[in-house]
């Protein structure tokens, strides 16, 4: 049994909990949050009718020193993901730390040397990669089927200017020196983690176009990219836009097959030489369900450490590419 513990109660900390209540080798022992509201909301609809009661804190060191969970599920603002990773595998704890897991390179680097030492999982919930169709994606561009990747695009349109507008609660997300960046960063790096983790490609070149507006952060990018096995890929994100709910679509194309799909994982058509094809895909995971067998042993992290470290890498030269109007190589 794995006893978990959720670090920050918002809508997305309560959904780590309910996935966690689940899973029948996880018991969520203990949620934490400074504020009582979030704690309170946790409480009434989440563990109250699931006739449960982990322990609540204010106080996260105290929570494990009186508490001494296996593993911590962490729902913070992007800036702290850092720090508190580092506090858990300094704790001998698992972590899985909601998406980005950093917004600087050092701090990646910094993170998988720390959970090599300590030799605890640090894994990351992308919650799109756990999808079915996007492990069959992988799988089959891993196995050859669709042959040699020669091009990538992506794009993502959301209201998120106007939804932040309307939830004071999660205006952090504009503050640069709390969220590492904008849309980029936000919404946006579900579909920039989830175009590495089908293709295993790595980024060796961009140029970046960034509007921020009147923010502090990236609110509209486009970025032309150069990739280490020689295929090119655009992205075009925008945070403010009319249409309702979120437009997102993904294309890797193959020299044998072509995908594309959802950046969530929904709506995946597949295309070869002979019209569309009819995928065979596996069964949903969640982030949480793969952790905890992760740390049990019984399969290997979907999302880890490493996924942390291209994806810093790539946006540090997406940011810097942007600032000085030029192309930026990345380190592969």
């Amino acid at each position: 049994m794995v006893r978990v513990a959720i670090v920050g109660c918002s809508n997305l900390g309560r959904m780590h909990a309910k996935n966690y209540l689940q899973l029948p080798d996880a018991e969520v022992v203990a949620y934490c949050d400074l504020l009582d509201e979030p704690r309170a909301i946790m409480k009434k609809e989440v563990f109250d009718p699931a006739g449960v009661e982990p322990q609540a804190f204010d106080d996260f060191d105290r929570m494990v020193k009186d508490v001494q969970p296996d593993a911590v599920s962490l729902v913070l603002p992007h800036s702290l993901h850092y720090p508190f990773c580092m506090k858990c595998l300094n704790a001998g704890l698992h972590v899985l730390c909601e998406k980005p897991l950093v917004t600087e390179t050092g701090h990646a680097v910094d993170l998988l040397a720390k959970a090599k030492e300590t030799k605890r999982i640090l894994e990351i919930s992308f919650q799109s990669v756990y999808t079915a169709n996007f492990q069959y994606m992988r799988d089959a561009i891993r196995k050859g089927d669709a042959g040699d990747i020669v091009y990538v695009h992506g794009h993502q349109y959301q209201g998120w200017l106007t939804n932040l507008a309307k939830k004071p609660e999660k205006k952090w997300r504009l503050k640069k020196d709390i969220s590492g960046g904008g849309q980029l960063y936000d919404s946006g790096s579900h579909l920039l983690n989830g175009m590495l983790w089908a293709t295993g490609l790595k980024p060796a070149r961009v140029y970046a176009e960034i509007d921020n507006r009147t923010e502090e952060v990236d609110v509209c990018s486009s970025l032309s990219i150069r990739f280490d096995n020689g295929a090119v890929g655009s992205i075009a994100i925008s945070g403010e836009t009319w249409q309702p709910g979120m437009v997102s679509r993904l294309i890797i194309t193959g020299t044998k097959l072509e995908f594309t799909l959802h950046h969530s994982g929904q709506d995946l058509k597949v295309y070869g030489p002979t019209g569309e094809v009819t995928p065979e895909v596996p069964e949903n995971r969640t982030p949480q369900a793969n952790f905890v067998n992760a740390i049990l042993g019984k399969e290997e992290p979907l999302c880890p450490v490493e996924y942390g470290l291209t994806l810093a890498k790539f946006m540090d030269a997406v940011y810097e590419s942007a600032d000085q109007q030029k192309p930026v190589d990345i380190p592969v």
